[in-house]
């Protein structure tokens, strides 16, 4: 199983951009380390709880879930979970008309 976890999508939702649309990230090219999660939006106590519940009743152990304690306004991020990577393939995630990222195969640390 390969995860890319922590991609953004937008620019953060923060300073004058709160309560706006997103906006579409800078089109310049950068590496992004994709190992490990970035905040969830925010949500209460309760919210964070269930995930772990859900996780236990699947056979899984809470700790799955531990990242979702941790919230915040900046919160615009994907995580991509698949079963294998071609060593050719070349994938695109797409939001509207806008590239967002370019996963390249053969990966051993999930970096874009």
């Amino acid at each position: 199983m390969f995860i890319f976890r922590g991609i953004p999508y937008a620019q953060p939702p923060i300073g004058e951009l709160r309560w706006q649309s997103p906006a579409p990230l800078s089109s310049s090219p950068k590496v992004i380390n994709a190992e490990s999660f970035k905040p969830a939006c925010m949500q209460d106590e309760y919210s964070t709880v269930w995930y772990k519940d859900v996780a236990e009743l699947f056979g899984n152990p809470r700790s799955v879930f531990d990242h979702v304690e941790a919230v915040g306004e900046d919160c615009l991020y994907l995580n991509i979970w698949t079963n294998s990577l071609d060593q050719k393939a070349r994938s695109r995630l797409w939001c509207g008309c806008t590239e967002v990222l370019t996963l390249e195969a053969g990966l051993t640390n999930p970096t874009i």
